[in-house]
Order: C-alpha cells, then structure tokens, then sequence
C-alpha cells in the first residue's frame, strides 16, 4: 500500500497548474449535474492539499446557493467538521482550519466530499494514510443502513487502481467522481 500511495502522490503532484484547474472545473460541473444539494444541507469539502484536486469551484457554487459548507478539522486521532468561517489556523499537516466556529461530528453532515489518493470499482478508497476519515465514520459500520453522511471520494482519473485491499475498518464511499467519470 505503502508504495501504490507513493506512486500516485507523485503524480498528483505533477499534475501542472493548468492541467489542475481545467480539471477541477470540470470535476465541479460533473459533481453538481449529478448531486441535488438541497438548501438546508450541511456539505463537508476539504481544502486540496498534496496535490489533491481542487474543489474551489464546487465551493463557489455551494456558497451562492446558501448551503452550510464546512471543513474538517482534526480532533485527537479523527475529525470534527467546523463550518467555514473568516478565521483559520494552520494544523500539523499546515492545512488551514476554521476556529471560532461549533465543531459538529461526520453524523450530522449531509454529505461528506473526501480526497483521496487511489481508488477502485468497489468504490474503496486509500487516503494519505493517517486514518483520520476511517476512525470519524466508523460510526457507519455498526449501521446496516445509513442515509447520512453520503460519502462522495474526489480525485484525478489517474488515481483509479484495479484493486484495493481493504482492512476492517475501511469505509466504502458513495460515489466517486474524477473530471472524466462518475462511479456510483
């Protein structure tokens, strides 16, 4: 696993500027023709980082409609999600978080928007391998069927693998969409 993630960071990261953002724009046009977010929802995105693609034009949209957007925001060993506000503070990954805002855990999300670094058919997933996503939805596992958080991965049609060994304690996603596909 160790060396698959390694392998797909680097391209990531060698994706150039231009090839990023036309791709994220296209990966936002692909994600809002097929989600319905409605008003009222709560949206967790991310902001890119490593290389991850970019879902500022998903933002954009979102924020214009009026729906509740937040980020996350790392608690302990996992995640809370903190809605977007005017103030950040870097973390250890120095990925900007909000402050100032209520920190609300991944079952009171509508919907969850992941990155990831690798994917397949079955919709698993390998992040960068902290497990910090893993151990903030494992309160799914202990459901036999659960309407939210919709876990929807985002990533580079590259970052698509055969097939991906997977612990007990991995979530499965939704829907994964790349600029080119949409997996559902």
């Amino acid at each position: 696993m160790h060396s698959l993630r390694k392998k797909i960071r680097q391209q990531r990261n060698n994706v150039s500027y231009i090839e990023r953002f036309w791709a994220s724009k296209r990966l936002a046009q692909k994600i809002l023709a097929k989600i319905n977010f409605q008003k009222n929802s709560k949206v967790a995105i991310y902001i890119s980082n490593d290389g991850e693609i970019d879902l500022s034009h998903v933002y954009k949209y979102l924020k214009n409609m009026g729906i509740c957007i937040y980020l996350p925001v790392i608690a302990g060993k996992s995640l809370k999600f903190a809605k977007i506000g005017s103030h950040y503070r870097l973390n250890r990954f120095n990925i900007p978080e909000p402050v100032h805002t209520e920190l609300l855990g991944a079952h009171r999300m509508n919907k969850i928007l992941l990155p990831l670094v690798a994917f397949d058919k079955k919709k698993n997933r390998v992040g960068m391998g902290g497990g910090f996503y893993d151990r903030s939805l494992s309160f799914i596992k202990n459901r036999e069927y659960f309407i939210c958080p919709k876990l929807i991965g985002v990533g580079f049609d590259f970052q698509r693998v055969d097939d991906i060994k997977t612990n007990e304690w991995d979530i499965p996603l939704n829907k994964i969409f790349t600029p080119k596909n949409f997996y559902r």
